[in-house]
């Protein structure tokens, strides 16, 4: 189950929000409508909310799916098994992929161009009841790392509900780093994944993470291998540090970079596209655009195998398009937009 920023409940990130109104996680886990959503996958039936997994799927990247259903090879469970868990949307970043539904930076802003839901409002309060038969539980944001919700009574209600076993994941801006009391929470768990972000190197990565800076990013990240230094295998998924690096057509021309600035750093890269908003995802951009990119200087196999499989997955639109134009336009209002990010603009 996912509890987004705004107190929506979903099967996941990536799914819309339930439909019905509930009380509790517990409550829309047991609901009839998770039931039918359970029946339909134990059925095979290829739901439209799976699709981000699915092009993973078929792009031979490592889906959500797969990594489900390899740890869970039975048939979806009546426990709660897995939680990923927003508290609100505080943000101290302002990302070109983002919206105020998951930033405070971007809530702050006059949003009248695109994605406004209006005033974020908790429908729930926090309610962790039911946690205590969970596997993994996944802290999501805003950035997890400022959020105030987070207290050391947070962290004490949580060791409290698991034990050592339970497979705990973050993604973070590598902005902050957590308190101590966190910090020794995740020091008795075996298995601790951190997922941390990166979407450019120079001019191009303060831009699509407006608030970034390299100095803090590199501070903190080098805090994180420390931590790590007690070991994590590097074959699990769900152990040990991640980078993960979201394409857009910002940045698009900037990954080659990118990989060569973390290479120093041997660590597992994560690579993840713009699917929202739509506008920003390469595959409909023109051909011309697209005929360049697939002639660019590619990283390595992976890099080359990904782009090339996005850019597969739509076709040109002209609305969608502009929709990219007037966006860019909109962004410099506010913030200087890099030469290299309006290539394509």
């Amino acid at each position: 189950m996912t509890r987004s920023p705004n107190g929506d409940l979903r099967t996941c990130v990536y799914s819309p929000p339930l439909k019905g109104t509930y009380s509790s996680i517990l409550d829309a886990f047991n609901s009839d409508e998770m039931e039918a959503i359970r029946q339909e996958m134990r059925d095979g039936i290829r739901r439209p909310d799976c699709e981000w997994c699915y092009f993973y799927d078929e792009s031979n990247q490592y889906s959500c799916r797969q990594d489900i259903n390899e740890r869970y090879p039975e048939p979806p469970s009546t426990l709660l098994r897995e939680l990923d868990f927003s508290a609100s949307n505080k943000c101290n970043y302002i990302c070109v992929t983002c919206d105020e539904s998951a930033s405070s930076g971007w809530e702050n802003r006059n949003k009248e161009f695109r994605f406004s839901k209006g005033e974020i409002k908790h429908k729930m309060p926090v309610d962790l009841n039911g946690i205590d038969n969970l596997k993994q539980i996944t802290i999501m944001g805003g950035e997890p790392t400022i959020e105030p919700y987070y207290t050391d009574e947070f962290w004490d209600l949580i060791e409290s509900k698991t034990n050592e076993d339970v497979w705990f994941q973050m993604v973070t801006n590598c902005s902050a780093f957590p308190s101590k009391r966190w910090m020794r929470f995740l020091s008795g768990l075996k298995h601790v994944s951190i997922g941390i972000s990166l979407d450019g190197v120079g001019k191009v990565g303060e831009f699509c993470r407006l608030g970034w800076k390299e100095r803090v990013w590199r501070k903190n990240f080098a805090k994180w291998l420390e931590f790590f230094e007690r070991g994590y295998d590097p074959v699990s998924r769900h152990d040990g540090p991640w980078i993960n690096i979201t394409i857009s057509n910002y940045n698009i021309l900037n990954i080659t970079k990118t990989l060569e600035y973390i290479a120093p750093y041997r660590h597992r890269v994560m690579l993840t596209t713009a699917f929202e908003p739509v506008m920003l995802c390469p595959a409909y951009l023109p051909d011309k655009y697209k005929d360049e990119i697939e002639s660019m200087y590619f990283y390595d196999d992976n890099h080359r195998d990904f782009v090339l499989d996005l850019l597969g997955q739509g076709n040109y639109d002209e609305k969608v398009y502009k929709k990219f134009q007037d966006y860019t336009k909109y962004l410099n209002t506010f913030v200087e937009v890099p030469e290299e990010c309006l290539h394509f603009v």
